[in-house]
């Protein structure tokens, strides 16, 4: 977690009962993620 501001998780390592160590990285918080409408029918399910 972020020491400083607001508490973030920035890391995940798992050792125990797996295979083989994991990690995981968040590094980009505040940074935009690109996103396109889905191509297709949608359906409004507040609609339904």
């Amino acid at each position: 977690m972020a020491t400083e501001g607001k508490p973030y998780l920035l890391r995940i390592d798992t050792a125990s009962g797996a295979k083989e160590p994991e990690h995981l990285s968040f590094t980009e918080y505040g940074k935009p993620v690109p996103a396109q409408k889905p191509a297709g029918k949608i359906i409004d399910l507040d609609a339904l």
